[in-house]
């Protein structure tokens, strides 16, 4: 039997609050704490003890990338034989304009198992062509496909209350 774990109207509260969209701000748990009429501490210790209990499991950014300039983003697939994956994934993640890099098992098209997101400004005179090449010929993979994105959808975190 599976039990459904009890909150008290505190904690409710600041699960529906932390569900949501926090400030952009240098101390967005004080304007959890306010919110909720507590000090920032006792927010920081309720957050901690949902994490350790395992009822907090993920918390994360929702990066709206069109919003923060960041206007040529793409998937690049790589063609990575699997014993080389380590070494291209540590190469491709060195760089700061890549966000995210996993293994695809099976390889999409059979060929390319390892997957990139690279997101840019481009307002220099580096395309995001060119920036893939660079990084092509730093990670030494000659075989990638560029897979531009052409739009950002809605993000929302999931809602439980």
């Amino acid at each position: 039997m599976i039990r459904k774990p009890s909150f008290d109207e505190r904690e409710r509260q600041l699960l529906k609050m932390l569900q949501g969209d926090l400030p952009l701000a240098a101390k967005p748990f004080r304007w959890v704490a306010e919110k909720l009429a507590v000090d920032e501490s006792t927010v920081l210790s309720l957050i901690g003890r949902l994490i350790a209990t395992g009822i907090i499991r993920r918390f994360g950014a929702l990066v709206h990338h069109g919003k923060a300039g960041y206007v040529n983003n793409a998937l690049v697939l790589w063609d990575v034989a699997p014993a080389d994956m380590e070494q291209a994934a540590a190469a491709l993640t060195s760089h700061p304009g890549i966000t995210h890099c996993y293994e695809r098992r099976p390889p999409f098209e059979g060929t390319f198992s390892l997957f990139t997101m690279i997101h840019g400004r481009y307002d220099d005179d580096q395309s995001l062509e060119k920036r893939v090449e660079r990084l092509s010929e730093e990670a030494g993979i000659g075989n990638y496909k560029i897979l531009e994105s052409l739009e950002e959808y809605k993000k929302t975190s999931m809602e439980y209350f």
